[in-house]
């Protein structure tokens, strides 16, 4: 059986070897793995050089290791750059 902090450990390595994203917070928000198997899905924010970034991110998991992954920016970062989208001038 893979516990929680297995599979978070997991997916902080899949990160950085994948992408080489630093994980600078996580949040595990559900926890669908069972017996090796299902989706583990957390709130995140990762840092990739100079940049940080926040993220939802899906980890998919088959007999223990990760087969997929899944992500969308968090809602906060879209804001922020609507406003300042609005706030440069039209050409």
């Amino acid at each position: 059986m893979t516990t929680e902090p297995e599979l978070v450990a997991k997916a902080k390595a899949h990160l950085k070897s994948a992408y080489n994203e630093d994980t600078v917070s996580l949040l595990v928000t559900d926890n669908g793995v069972e017996n090796g198997s299902g989706a583990l899905t957390v709130e995140c924010t990762v840092k990739a050089g100079r940049f940080t970034s926040d993220w939802r991110k899906t980890f998919r998991f088959e007999a223990g290791r990760i087969v997929g992954m899944g992500y969308l920016p968090r809602l906060k970062v879209l804001r922020k750059w609507h406003r300042r989208k609005a706030r440069e001038p039209q050409s």
